[in-house]
């Protein structure tokens, strides 16, 4: 779907070839179909009239190793937008958590700012599309939450790349592509299933 959308806003695709099904490249269902086009309508709503860059390879200056794809980055003289798509069901992803904003998004925005040396836009937002779960989700952030954003993400990454990294399981844990061989994810979860057993032994008749 993400391929798909992209091919959209580059223009190399109509999206009514998706509606009637007539893309052999890119055969989806039409619940995909609507993904597609409701975000690629709030792309296309959100950059009237402002630059478009759609699939943009991202990375932050002090640490370049540390890359990411924003979906799409839509600018002007005062304004930066990162617009994200989400094509999942299962879990919800929002623009913030605990008062802060996502660190993905944020991320992106980081990178965005870097594709522009120097500039400070007046105005920043992060925007999920998420048309299965949650529709569109915002959020307003200002230079100086991404700046403490990039200085959490240099301290991870400084202690990820250590002799002796931290390990920490957590919900975070769903999208590791280790998750099924990592002890620590493993102790975790036989810690959450020995709590329950402990409340439902102890629970009154």
């Amino acid at each position: 779907m993400h391929e798909a959308a992209a091919q959209v806003l580059f223009g190399n695709l109509p999206l009514s070839a998706l509606q009637d099904g007539l893309s052999k490249d890119f055969p989806l269902n039409e619940e995909q179909v609507d993904v597609v086009e409701q975000y690629c309508q709030l792309v296309w709503e959100e950059s009237a009239d402002a630059g478009l860059l759609t699939e943009v390879r991202v990375s932050i200056p002090s640490f370049v190793e540390f890359t990411g794809t924003a979906d799409s980055i839509i600018y002007d003289d005062t304004s930066l937008k990162v617009i994200d798509l989400k094509c999942g069901r299962g879990v919800n992803v929002e623009a913030e958590y605990a008062g802060k904003i996502n660190p993905q998004l944020g991320f992106y925005a980081l990178g965005a700012l870097a594709q522009f040396p120097k500039w400070e836009p007046e105005h920043i937002e992060v925007i999920i599309s998420q048309p299965r779960y949650g529709g569109t989700k915002r959020r307003t952030v200002t230079l100086d939450e991404l700046a403490e954003l990039e200085a959490e993400m240099l301290d991870a990454v400084i202690l990820a790349v250590s002799d002796d990294p931290p390990f920490l399981a957590g919900s975070h844990c769903h999208f590791c592509l280790a998750r099924a061989t990592c002890p620590t994810l493993r102790d975790y979860v036989y810690k959450i299933a020995r709590m329950d057993f402990d409340d439902f032994a102890t629970a009154p008749v």
